[in-house]
């Protein structure tokens, strides 16, 4: 979230570089949960959990740039 508000301050909303910012931050943050959580189970409860994460992120930067 953090690095969204960095995002912001130094990249317009309007501009596909920081679109292409912003979701490339939220695909990493859920690729490294993804790495975290499937360390833990192997198995598809992981790709489950990875996938909510992903979308979790990317609900709380839509709220974030809302406001």
């Amino acid at each position: 979230m953090i690095i969204t508000s960095l995002s912001k301050t130094w990249i317009s909303d309007h501009s596909i570089l920081g679109k292409l910012l912003r979701v490339s931050i939220v695909i990493a943050l859920g690729f490294i949960i993804f790495l975290v959580v499937a360390g833990f189970k192997e198995n598809e409860i992981s790709i489950a959990m990875a996938i909510t994460w992903i979308a979790l992120i990317s609900m709380i930067d839509r709220t974030i740039r809302e406001k």
